[in-house]
């Protein structure tokens, strides 16, 4: 009954927001709920034993959600963004964790077989 009674309590108050708040208010509170979500998604990956990085995730999520909520910005150029940012960040922790920590030895032997000679 509890949960019937929250729920219907939160649907007031979309309605409410929607209905009352300049879209930027109303991207504001979108934006808000994607970080709730995205915090439930890294407690959900902590319990299965994956690292997320926390603050490079919740910058991805917002600028993703304020990419497509606000006309006319580039959302591919927003996306592609946080991806490569993402994936610079998993590659590093990847290449750390391999050679102990010392990252500039393990980014010249990236690079060195990158362009050697198949």
């Amino acid at each position: 009954m509890t949960r019937l009674i929250s729920g219907a309590l939160l649907l007031v108050a979309v309605v409410a927001a929607l209905w009352f708040l300049p879209p930027p208010g109303v991207l504001a509170i979108a934006v808000v709920v994607a970080l709730l979500a995205f915090r439930e998604y890294i407690e959900i990956a902590s319990r299965a034993g994956v690292r997320v990085s926390r603050p490079a995730g919740a910058i991805a999520v917002a600028l993703a959600c304020v990419a497509v909520g606000m006309p006319g910005l580039p959302v591919e150029a927003a996306i592609a963004g946080a991806t490569l940012g993402l994936s610079a960040i998993a590659v590093g922790n990847a290449m750390r964790a391999t050679t102990g920590g010392e990252t500039g030895a393990a980014l010249q032997a990236t690079a060195i077989s990158a362009f050697a000679p198949l």
